[in-house]
């Protein structure tokens, strides 16, 4: 069973970050078309083949490589924990707060069914740290100064002896 990036990045994810696409098994974004800075985003295995814990995030700039690195966990975000619960799983048991590529219900891909929600909201917390909203001229200038009060100047006197 595929991973099915594409349709977890852009249905299930439903990350709205500028100009995000899905290529290969990553998704990618871009704060403006000028920029040196992607955030790439992967599926995170765990030490078992075909088995993911969370999604690694990435900021990414065209000279100088990876500037900072994130693992966000499934357990963490509580993802899963609807699924978890119904089978009886803990923190600790193989199985729980992960999922698979392979034997999953229903032939859906294993991340099926798991809350985005939490996981969503982080990354777009964290890329807004590196790519901050663009403000708009009126923005700038609507924003209210603020006020200055002019204070008298003391005078400069010698000390006495």
């Amino acid at each position: 069973m595929s991973l099915h990036p594409r349709w977890f990045f852009d249905q299930e994810l439903a990350l709205s970050l500028p100009g995000g696409t899905v290529i290969g098994e990553s998704y990618y974004a871009t704060p403006g078309p000028r920029s040196p800075l992607r955030l790439r985003v992967d599926f995170h295995p765990t030490i078992r083949e075909r088995e993911y814990r969370g999604l690694r995030v990435r900021i990414l700039h065209e000279d100088k490589g990876t500037i900072d690195d994130v693992v966000l966990s499934f357990a963490d975000h509580q993802t899963f924990q609807h699924r978890d619960q119904a089978a009886g799983s803990y923190p600790g048991l193989t199985g729980h707060g992960v999922f698979t590529d392979y034997n999953t219900a229903k032939g859906g891909p294993g991340w099926a069914g798991g809350d985005w929600t939490p996981l969503r909201e982080a990354i777009t917390r964290y890329s807004a740290l590196w790519f901050p909203p663009k403000r708009s001229r009126s923005t700038v200038r609507s924003a209210v100064a603020p006020a200055l009060q002019a204070t008298p100047a003391k005078t400069a006197t010698s000390p006495k002896r």
